[in-house]
């Protein structure tokens, strides 16, 4: 049995290159080179014992990369040079939002976790972190419940 830690290794350093070839054609958007060796990201499965199953997976900018995120500002009286920058702002956020997308679908076609997809019960996406918890539409096999309860 391979420990947790190197797992997680295994799939960020073989990440880049899944990104790369699953973006391709496929509706989802590109992946941003810039971000590569900068985010963690996370995925935990829960299966229920009705065969209900669960996950969160979230993504979080690290180090320097986290204290350098742009930030959507509170409220602000509007002046033309302000706007330009909100504009800059939330294209970058928009651009986080995808990429975290774009890690979902790509850990999910790896893992197999929801191979009929899965239905979005919420999500939160800030400039330094994302956390997308779905509910996938198929019901745990029991071979989903000996392969997935045997990783936590």
């Amino acid at each position: 049995m391979v420990p947790v830690k190197v797992k997680s290794l295994f799939i960020l350093a073989i990440l880049p290159v899944l990104l790369q070839g699953c973006a391709k054609g496929k509706g989802l958007p590109e992946r941003n080179d810039a971000l590569i060796g900068k985010v963690r990201d996370k995925f935990e499965q829960d299966i229920r014992a009705n065969g209900l199953k669960l996950f969160t997976y979230s993504l979080m900018r690290s180090g320097v990369e986290a204290q350098n995120a742009p930030i959507r500002p509170a409220q602000q009286h509007h002046q033309p040079q302000q706007k330009t920058g909100r504009q800059d702002q939330d294209n970058t956020l928009e651009q986080w939002e995808q990429q975290v997308e774009l890690g979902l679908a790509n850990t999910l076609k790896m893992n197999g976790y929801c191979r009929d997809g899965y239905i979005e019960i919420s999500r939160l996406v800030e400039s330094d972190r994302a956390e997308i918890r779905g509910e996938c539409k198929e019901g745990a096999s029991e071979e989903d419940r000996r392969h997935f309860t045997s990783q936590r």
